[in-house]
């Protein structure tokens, strides 16, 4: 559940939590309203989702964060339901920091007062906030063939899925002793090849679309400079 699905979770059991948070809500901003009404129960505490940015391993996510009161008629409650909404937000922000480790504050921006704003008779505050949640893995990506291969690079995977590697076009490289199967950037299928051990053999590689150079290696002894041409059986002598 790395995603703004945490954000949002993180954030709920806050207000699940808090003796003066008596209803939760998670929407765009003009939908405030609808998801007000359901329930009118106040303080309401509602978060809209504002902007994202992908940085390495991780991603940020820039919220608004409302949280109103019910104002009575004659307004004689305004500057007590500001007030209690500017703690709630504040007691947000210190549990953030230092009441979970879920996610990461990474900016905070200035609390803006709201008078009637989209909802009649309440008042309270809004918080921009940029909270930073960790990137899932390469592996976890649900891709129908598993991960891309970049441009000009050939990757390796053994049979039991424990082992990938990427190789660059032209690029040295030592082959473990196990059995692989080869895609090219294209997700082409390079086939199956097995290397030796102990005695020599062949590997067996064909190539339906890419072109590429490789000097191949067994236990760190040069076998033999490859050019996997397209559609054709390339083999590979492994001597021991």
């Amino acid at each position: 559940m790395i995603s703004y699905l945490q954000v949002i979770s993180v954030i709920k059991s806050f207000a699940d939590q808090h003796l003066q948070v008596n209803n939760f809500g998670y929407e765009f901003r003009e939908q405030m309203p609808n998801l007000a009404s359901l329930n009118e129960a106040y303080a309401l505490l509602y978060v809209v989702p504002i902007g994202a940015t992908t940085l390495q391993n991780v991603n940020e996510f820039d919220v608004d964060i409302y949280c109103v009161d019910r104002l009575q008629k004659d307004r004689s409650n305004v500057n007590s339901v500001v007030s209690d909404c500017n703690g709630i937000l504040n007691d947000l922000i210190l549990w953030l920091e230092e009441g979970q480790n879920l996610i990461e504050i990474t900016s905070t921006g200035t609390q803006t007062p709201i008078n009637n704003d989209l909802l009649d008779y309440v008042g309270g505050w809004v918080l921009r906030l940029r909270l930073q949640v960790e990137k899932i893995g390469l592996c976890e990506i649900p891709l129908l063939n598993g991960a891309p291969v970049p441009q000009g690079y050939v990757q390796i995977v053994n049979s039991n899925a424990t082992f990938t590697q990427n190789i660059p076009n032209s690029t040295n490289y030592t082959l473990p002793n196990t059995a692989f199967t080869a895609v090219d950037e294209n997700d082409n299928s390079l086939g199956s090849f097995n290397v030796p051990s102990v005695v020599g053999g062949q590997i067996v590689i064909n190539v339906p679309s890419s072109i590429f150079d490789l000097t191949i290696n067994v236990d760190g002894v040069f076998q033999q400079t490859l050019q996997l041409d397209a559609g054709a059986n390339n083999i590979i002598n492994v001597n021991s």
